[in-house]
């Protein structure tokens, strides 16, 4: 769990700006917001970890609000399909632009 937090944090230090993260790395934001999730952290430790960002607090809202699962099958899909589904969103807005 320790490691996840970490993750998180390393990969929310990169980019304080919402409009700075890439696809990409927003997509590995959501991915290990999920894995969080998926692995029984509280949603106020990513809470507290996203400071400012409202982009990241709204993806963990998000997140928190699936399920949690307890079959690793069903974790590594809700991780995948929750991280596609931000970088779907992500290349959406990126092509309003």
């Amino acid at each position: 769990m320790k490691k996840l937090i970490t993750t998180l944090a390393l990969l929310l230090s990169l980019s304080t700006n919402a409009a700075e993260i890439d696809c990409e790395q927003l997509s590995s934001i959501a991915s290990t917001i999920m894995e969080s999730r998926q692995a029984g952290v509280k949603l106020s430790k990513i809470i507290k970890l996203a400071d400012s960002n409202s982009l990241i607090k709204e993806m963990a809202v998000s997140a928190y609000r699936k399920p949690a699962y307890n079959s690793e099958e069903y974790k590594q899909q809700e991780i995948s399909e929750f991280a596609n589904y931000w970088y779907i969103a992500c290349l959406d807005a990126n092509s309003e632009e």
